[in-house]
């Protein structure tokens, strides 16, 4: 089965070639309750998992994932700028393809940030090819989670393919893929922007106008931290700020009294905006006016989408903006085994 597999440093997001597709925090930590796991085990995007190496059960660890981690257990984001060292990627990754897979080898499509593509793809690759565990997430069957193959994309460029082919890999958008176009996919951390210029050959990426931006929605809900923080006179975990814009309908309970974060949001949405705007237009200069359209991408895109239009009066924001890597991945994927195969 083909499986694509985005793991941004706020969610992970998925998609199987049935196009069935799962969201959750990139959040790991161990688990230790078994009173917990009973509380939680209901709850869509909170997972009790249970993983070992194929034919090893003696060596079976037990994990809390995604909202489970933020609420149950000392969990964490990792980041590392090598990928094979976030101690997370595996779990996260395992946890995913036992969701969507069916016991069948996994061709496994992944995404790394356009910055270290070319250095690292490689590594994960190997990495992931090893993969082979045994995995329950609790209140599911057992699934046997076993990689046969690994294509390794750069995130960016997954939401371009996405926008101008479908998961079969083939062109849905023939207007897209002839035309001179710029992405902006903003994540939880950073946001990747590509360029797709005509050349010679065609549709080409423009590196010099690619890349990373040390930006992403963190910077947002920062903001509104820090506004709390004015209002209540008292330091606020940055986390129980998210835990309330997820959760709670961004009503924060703090010490008896409801804050309202939804005015703070709009400023601080608006700010993000603005800056990334700014970098964005500084690092493409002229060549923005020769783009047909800028489409937006990530989870952060569907958020900001209404504060960046008067700024790209061509933009095109993705169906489901959080999905477009992993919609995209499998397209590329899809069009990368139809090339093999003739």
């Amino acid at each position: 089965m083909r499986i694509a597999i985005d793991i941004g440093y706020g969610f992970v997001k998925a998609m199987n070639e049935n196009g069935e597709t799962l969201r959750f925090p990139s959040v790991v930590a161990l688990d230790r309750s078994e009173k917990m796991r009973t509380i939680l085990k209901s709850q869509n995007e909170d997972y009790s998992v249970s993983i070992w190496p194929a034919g090893e059960l003696e060596n079976s660890k037990k994990y809390l994932v995604g909202d489970a981690a933020m609420v149950g257990g000392s969990g964490l984001r990792t980041w590392e700028e090598k990928a094979i060292e976030n101690t997370n990627m595996q779990i996260l990754i395992a946890t995913a393809a036992a969701l969507l897979g069916n016991d069948e080898d996994i061709e496994l499509a992944v995404g790394l940030p356009l910055t270290y593509y070319r250095s690292q793809k490689e590594d994960v690759t190997v990495l992931l090819k090893k993969l082979d565990v045994s995995v329950i997430v609790e209140g599911h069957n057992r699934k046997r989670v076993k990689v046969s193959d690994v294509y390794v994309f750069p995130q960016g460029a997954g939401a371009y393919y996405a926008a101008c082919l479908g998961i079969d890999g083939d062109v849905k958008n023939p207007q897209l893929v002839s035309s001179p176009v710029g992405l902006i996919d903003i994540g939880y951390r950073t946001t990747d922007i590509l360029v797709m210029s005509k050349g010679k050959k065609g549709l080409m990426p423009r590196e010099d106008l690619s890349g990373g931006i040390d930006l992403g929605m963190k910077y947002a809900y920062q903001i509104v931290q820090n506004e709390v923080e004015e209002v209540v006179k008292k330091s606020v975990d940055l986390l129980s700020v998210e835990k309330a814009i997820f959760w709670e309908d961004s009503k924060l309970l703090h010490r008896g009294s409801e804050i309202d974060l939804a005015g703070f949001e709009d400023g601080a949405y608006e700010e993000l905006a603005h800056q990334i705007t700014s970098k964005v237009k500084i690092r493409w200069g002229d060549e923005i006016d020769s783009l047909s359209a800028v489409i937006i991408a990530g989870g952060g895109g569907e958020v900001l989408a209404p504060y960046l239009r008067h700024s790209f009066p061509t933009m095109i924001k993705m169906e489901k903006a959080a999905f477009a890597n992993v919609e995209g991945f499998l397209a590329a994927q899809a069009l990368a085994k139809k090339r093999k195969d003739n």
